[in-house]
């Protein structure tokens, strides 16, 4: 019940509250690079941060550090008269090295079509979570927050809650992000809006720049730019393009397309199954891209019976048990890996 109070005041527009709302367990997809790749049998690496949820509305978001490699979980399957197995060789556990402050842009997906907020994010729990991360900047690093839909309520297909990067929290800070997360219509603008977001950070003088989307629905196809422009103008001007899913159909975001946003520019992926990992991301968002976290180093094989074979791209997905966890029972890593790589 405190968390249906807490979510619907903050749909009626008044004064921010500070209280997070529940939290569950999230992984995070760093990579997923092949290492052999024939016509029936892929040897690939999953990099996977493991994000621990809790429900103490001030404390850090920590991570699992230990959890045992039975947790990790993939499914063989029948297929055309026979079989597609995975066998897990081995799982590492290690760390990166703290990148310099960064500078980023949250972009949210305001569009209402086909997917919504209504389905997916009825109580406005979204603003909750960027709110608690955007309270914990210390000025240390930059951040932009924006919104994206075609013919939707925003001024255009893209426009800004704060015209220039925050490095700290405010009370005007929370009232805009409130206002702006309610101005929701339209289609997804997706390319469009990226293309826009990267010309604008390349003339951004910072080392460690990247873009993080929070995204319901795939580019609606009116957009004058596409995948690979975007991905390539990314990668040129060394810009990472980080993905968060909300989503209730699946088909709805084009898995196959848009994964290679973080794939290809060195990015993460993550995928929620649920609203209430919503926070435990944005709390833990400054973790992630200052790459002050320790993941998981899945060393899998891949085969398939003859006369089947793979084609060029395989998508597939892990499952993750955790031990003695309150907050989820599992979570699903979806990922992608292609023969010809990044």
């Amino acid at each position: 019940m405190v968390f249906l109070i807490i979510s619907v005041s903050s749909c009626n527009k008044t004064e921010p509250t500070d209280i997070l709302p529940y939290r569950y367990d999230v992984p995070v997809l760093y990579s997923a690079e092949n290492t052999n790749y024939q016509l029936r049998e892929i040897d690939f690496k999953l990099k996977i941060a493991v994000l621990r949820g809790n429900n103490k509305t001030e404390a850090d978001i920590e991570e699992y550090t230990g959890i045992p490699d039975t947790s990790f979980k993939f499914t063989d399957y029948e297929f055309n008269n026979g079989w597609v197995r995975f066998y897990l060789n081995s799982v590492s556990y290690s760390n990166d090295v703290p990148t310099t402050p960064y500078y980023t842009s949250v972009m949210l997906d305001q569009s209402s079509s086909p997917e919504s907020f209504d389905i997916n994010d009825k109580y406005n729990e979204r603003f909750e979570a960027i709110n608690g991360y955007l309270r914990k900047l210390n000025g240390d690093n930059q951040v932009l927050v924006s919104g994206f839909a075609r013919n939707g309520s925003l001024s255009g297909n893209i426009e800004y809650c704060n015209n220039e990067p925050i490095t700290t929290w405010d009370k005007t800070t929370a009232k805009n992000l409130l206002d702006f997360t309610h101005k929701i219509g339209g289609t997804s603008c997706l390319f469009d809006a990226l293309n826009s977001m990267l010309d604008r950070l390349i003339t951004v003088n910072a080392a460690n720049k990247s873009i993080v989307i929070l995204i319901m629905n795939k580019d609606d196809g009116s957009s004058s730019s596409d995948l690979e422009s975007v991905i390539q103008k990314a990668k040129t001007n060394n810009i990472k393009i980080n993905l968060i899913w909300l989503i209730d159909n699946y088909e709805n975001v084009d898995f196959v397309t848009l994964t290679q946003l973080p794939c290809r520019t060195g990015g993460f992926l993550i995928y929620m199954g649920d609203i209430y990992q919503v926070s435990t991301i944005f709390y833990g968002l400054d973790k992630l891209l200052s790459r002050k976290v320790n993941y998981y180093n899945l060393d899998v094989k891949l085969v398939i019976d003859s006369p089947n074979y793979f084609l060029d791209k395989y998508r597939s997905g892990v499952k993750i048990y955790y031990p003695n966890s309150k907050y989820y029972g599992w979570s699903h890593v979806p990922f992608m890996v292609s023969k010809y790589g990044k």
